[in-house]
């Protein structure tokens, strides 16, 4: 049985469609593949961690000098 990497698909609509990525993946695999993709794996994938049943964003997801997570969810398109 031949199955698709379904993880090309996640950061390809990202890309298309100017979303964030909400997952616990880091894609670097991806990161080669496409410059677009690079872009997308660095500057709008959002991890997460949960407490109990609770889920939590990183209010700095891109790093102490990096926007807030409300910056960060109202991205400008590039």
């Amino acid at each position: 049985m031949i199955t698709s990497y379904d993880d090309r698909y996640i950061v390809q609509c990202a890309a298309e469609f100017d979303g964030v990525i909400v997952s616990g993946d880091n894609y670097r695999d991806l990161m080669t593949e496409n410059p677009r993709w690079r872009h997308v794996i660095e500057n709008r994938l959002l991890q997460f961690t949960w407490v109990g049943d609770m889920i939590m964003f990183p209010r700095d997801p891109l790093g102490r000098c990096g926007p807030t997570l409300e910056q960060f969810l109202r991205h400008p398109s590039t």
